[in-house]
């Protein structure tokens, strides 16, 4: 994690591989983390169950002036019945999940991840489901 105030940090290694850590749902890929010190945003990827999950949240000072709240989460599911596109479109068999989060992760690492992946979802044909609170 980060350990100096303004310090991105993003769970990949140096080739790219994904960075798992072990979370209370499962095992979470982090897309991005940063904490300023007056403001926090942490996205991160999972299965979740038969779900995809990606989910966010962003707290602090900065948060607290665009939104009226001191934090702002928000979430994609997605039915794992619904994630043969994506398998195919990084050309993975059905079901390894693993290797499909590994892949998603470079592709859609960073701020503007929930964005990349709520843009992909219907590019795809792909049915998903949002929440944000």
């Amino acid at each position: 994690m980060p350990t100096q105030p303004g310090e991105a940090h993003f769970r990949l290694q140096n080739n790219n591989t994904p960075n798992y850590k072990a979370g209370y749902l499962g095992e979470d890929i982090i897309l991005y983390h940063v904490d300023t010190g007056t403001d926090k945003r942490v996205i991160r990827s999972r299965m979740e169950g038969d779900m995809l999950t990606l989910d966010g949240y962003d707290r602090g000072v900065p948060t607290k002036q665009l939104t009226g709240d001191f934090d702002y989460e928000y979430r994609i599911m997605v039915a794992s019945s619904a994630l043969p596109p994506l398998y195919i479109r990084f050309g993975l068999q059905v079901g390894q999940w693993k290797k499909w989060l590994e892949a998603i992760a470079i592709e859609i690492t960073g701020e503007n991840a929930y964005t990349l992946l709520r843009e992909m979802l219907p590019d795809a044909g792909v049915t998903f489901d949002t929440w944000s609170a």
